[in-house]
């Protein structure tokens, strides 16, 4: 059974690999699925991906303060404005 599992499994790997040579237009996670890819190359991947994410992070950090600090700035000005408007 198990055996039988596994040919099964490699045989769709191999049908995927396959698809993935024919198709160029394949996108990066099918191609990292069929594993044509080598181990330095998925490392390679993993340590794009990794600072990729810091970096939306940290993109993400700096639109949420420039938001903030917009609205801040707005309170302010709207407190002034009301001040005058009561004199």
């Amino acid at each position: 059974m198990i055996a039988k599992a596994r040919r099964l499994r490699l045989k769709s790997l191999r049908h995927t690999r396959e698809e993935a040579r024919e198709s160029p237009n394949m996108d990066i996670i099918q191609q990292l699925k069929a594993g044509i890819f080598s181990h330095g190359s998925m490392a390679v991947i993993a340590v794009v991906g990794i600072v990729a994410l810091i970096l939306a992070i940290k993109v993400a950090h700096f639109l949420i303060r420039l938001v903030l600090a917009l609205i801040a700035v707005a309170a302010i000005g709207g407190a002034i404005w009301w001040f005058f408007i009561r004199q």
